[in-house]
């Protein structure tokens, strides 16, 4: 849940300072005499290259932070196919389901 809660925040702020970006280029192109049209074009060209920059750190990071380690025991493996397949983890599911729910009597 922690990382849920951490790719929220790093995405609310990656949104925060792309538009900071094109709100910052597209003022300096008004100023330095562009047509409206064109400055919100030159902001939204560079919002774009600064995500495209965002995109390639969190390639790095991503690869960097989950990448497989030598020595470090992967649980996946040990695992049966049964067990990782979405049929597998409904039936866990209603099984944990079932001792909650009491059935009806059939007298009712």
């Amino acid at each position: 849940m922690a990382s849920d809660r951490m790719t929220s925040l790093l995405a609310g702020r990656s949104i925060t300072v792309i538009g900071a970006v094109l709100s910052t280029r597209r003022a300096a192109a008004v100023r330095s005499g562009a047509d409206p049209v064109h400055a919100f074009l030159d902001g939204y060209h560079t919002g774009l290259l600064v995500t495209i920059a965002l995109m390639a750190a969190g390639v790095v990071v991503s690869y960097l932070t989950l990448r497989p380690r030598a020595g470090v025991p992967n649980y996946v493996e040990h695992r049966s196919t049964a067990e990782i397949t979405a049929a597998g983890e409904l039936e866990a599911i209603g099984e944990s389901l079932g001792e909650l729910v009491v059935p009806a009597r059939p007298d009712r």
